[in-house]
């Protein structure tokens, strides 16, 4: 089979190290936007907002690998065992993992291309009120459920909760 070929250890540890070079370019690139979109008077403000948005991944990703696995029938005594049908399982999650990066890896699109088109959204963004609102509250509403998923997870009572990652209460 195809494992044979793929079970070394560096194929798994590849895509999680390679994805820090993404990640350290949109820490570069959302620095360069704190800069440029801050007025004077409000660094501190717009700082905090973006960087909460940067950081939004984390938690929501924790909550969204949460609930994605817990479709899966593996665990560390079934690694350990490494029959067909727990490498296959382990398989299909790495390649949504990886299809997940790669997908993200493609929002880079989104970014203003210079710095004159990130002043030209600067200066066109306050016609659109509806949209920043509507950015605001969507933001909120993920950074909610991402932190309520990710407490619920920390609960013995709770942790068996699908919206936790768990497999659902017996009670």
């Amino acid at each position: 089979m195809a494992f044979i070929f793929i079970s070394c250890q560096w194929f798994y540890l590849g895509v999680p190290l390679v994805e820090n070079v993404p990640q350290a370019v949109q820490f570069i690139i959302t620095t360069f936007a704190i800069v440029e979109v801050a007025d004077v008077g409000n660094e501190g403000m717009i700082y905090g907002l973006l960087t909460t948005c940067s950081n939004m991944s984390g938690p929501f990703g924790a909550m969204i690998t949460n609930i994605i696995g817990d479709q899966f029938d593996f665990s560390e005594d079934a690694i350990i065992a490494d029959s067909d049908h727990t490498r296959n399982e382990v398989a299909t999650s790495f390649a949504i993992y990886y299809a997940f990066t790669a997908f993200a890896s493609t929002l880079v699109v989104f970014y203003p291309s210079q710095k004159k088109m990130l002043h030209e959204w600067k200066k066109d963004g306050g016609k659109y009120p509806i949209v920043g609102a509507a950015a605001m509250i969507f933001g909120f509403c993920i950074l909610a459920m991402a932190i309520t998923s990710n407490l619920l997870t920390m609960f013995q009572s709770t942790k068996c909760l699908r919206f936790a990652g768990g497999h659902g209460c017996k009670n």
